[in-house]
């Protein structure tokens, strides 16, 4: 099955100073400028690199914010000598933990500058390049990681203000993508640009907009955030902090029980003999989605789309055996056995477990749990690894599951710097 993914774009983020001193001297000639002035990038020519660095801002923002959602979500683990990642394991995250993930605010911020400058630069000519629809694209997506995972929104050291409204600004981006690509006949980019504003408006409760999005995005087409393995800045943290430093774990988590039972590829661990955990436990699972440190984050799935499809028809029609059927086929398409259901609430436990499967480590849970109640109680995912903690230890996690945060406070350096932040 062919797959559309974008990794023509991999381009190094140290390429910058390359392309900006190509400007000025020979293919054999090229030195380094040092620091780049500002107004360097307010050229036509240096656009790629802007939207390269907009892109890279969206990969540090998964690398800092990601394995906190896993955590927090149940999709991890936390066996760690660290603070954070045990508070975030037992559901109560604080502020201070909250700066490893300064980068995904910062991100959403740098997607406003490079499109504010890349319309000066270009003028007329915005709304029909290719290079203008990818930095939306790119902007969507970090928004969307702030609407699905954060408490409250702010912007630009204002007063909080709903969640939601990082997803409308997610939803304006996805818009303005998709007509752009559209418009320049870019197929992947008006993929990524439907797929993206499908995933935001079943938050917002456009199911209907969010179907019709959905329709249009091919089973087997990809869009990933782009990992770099050797730069830290950019290397799949999840893969690194599970199978190198052995801070996170799949151990306990609904994917240890659920990857012991079913043989599921999309959801394969491994238990390695003589590896234990950094907290000094025993064992450390490990799982493969990932097993580099340059593997590229999916960000946009036509996977995802069918399941908004079957959830729409499980959750919003009644039709939850149409909605059942859309769901068992992407696990036949995986070689698993399906799902079984009598009723409409158990159609939409096994929704809810399959798109935890098929979006796993891709640090989306806080949307769905978002948009189910905005509560810990009753999800299949953490009740499961409740009890897989009570049976393997014999105790409950500290914060009882109905009492779990399921989304992210503010950073410290926030609440310090901006005066509307209590």
């Amino acid at each position: 099955m062919m797959k559309f993914i974008k990794n023509n774009m991999r381009w190094p983020r140290t390429a910058v100073l390359v392309v900006l001193a190509g400007m000025a001297t020979s293919a054999c000639d090229v030195v380094n400028p040092g620091r780049i002035l500002d107004a360097d990038l307010s050229q036509e020519g240096a656009l790629r690199v802007l939207v390269n660095g907009i892109g890279g801002d969206v990969t540090l923002a998964y690398r800092g914010l990601g394995w906190n959602l896993e955590v927090l979500t149940g999709g991890l683990t936390g066996t760690s000598a660290y603070d954070s990642r045990i508070r975030h394991w037992r559901g109560n995250p604080n502020a201070l933990d909250a700066e490893d993930y300064n980068s995904a605010w910062a991100a959403g911020w740098v997607a406003d500058q490079g499109i504010a400058r890349m319309q000066e630069v270009l003028g007329g000519e915005f709304n029909n390049s290719a290079l203008a629809a990818e930095a939306y694209v790119w902007g969507g997506i970090a928004y969307r990681l702030l609407g699905e995972s954060m408490c409250q929104a702010v912007f630009d050291g204002g007063a909080p203000t709903d969640r939601s409204e990082y997803l409308e600004r997610a939803e304006e981006y996805f818009t303005s993508a998709a007509e752009i690509a559209s418009a320049v006949g870019n197929s992947s980019l008006r993929n990524a640009a439907l797929g993206g504003r499908a995933s935001v408006r079943i938050n917002l409760g456009d199911w209907q907009g969010a179907v019709a999005d959905a329709q249009q995005v091919p089973t087997a087409y990809e869009w990933a955030v782009i990992m770099h393995g050797g730069d830290t800045r950019e290397r799949n943290e999840i893969f690194y902090e599970n199978q190198r430093r052995t801070n996170l774990n799949v151990r306990y988590s609904f994917f240890h029980s659920y990857g012991e039972e079913f043989d599921d590829p999309r959801a394969d661990i491994v238990i390695p003999t003589d590896v234990g955990a950094a907290d000094g436990s025993f064992p450390q699972v490990w799982h493969t989605k990932y097993t580099a440190a340059g593997d590229d984050v999916p960000a946009v799935k036509g996977t995802e789309m069918r399941l908004i499809e079957a959830e729409y028809y499980i959750t919003q029609t009644g039709e939850w055996q149409r909605g059942l059927d859309i769901v068992n086929q992407l696990r036949a398409d995986a070689g698993v056995a399906p799902w079984t259901a009598s009723n409409q609430a158990e159609a939409f436990t096994a929704l809810k477990k399959e798109r935890a499967i098929v979006l796993w480590l891709e640090h989306r849970r806080g949307g769905d749990l978002y948009r189910w109640g905005n509560t810990a109680a009753g999800d299949p995912v953490l009740a499961k690894m409740y009890e897989n903690v009570a049976q393997s230890d014999g105790h409950e996690l500290a914060i009882p599951q109905g009492e779990r945060a399921i989304c992210l406070p503010f950073s410290q350096t926030l609440v310090s710097t901006n005066p509307n932040i209590s």
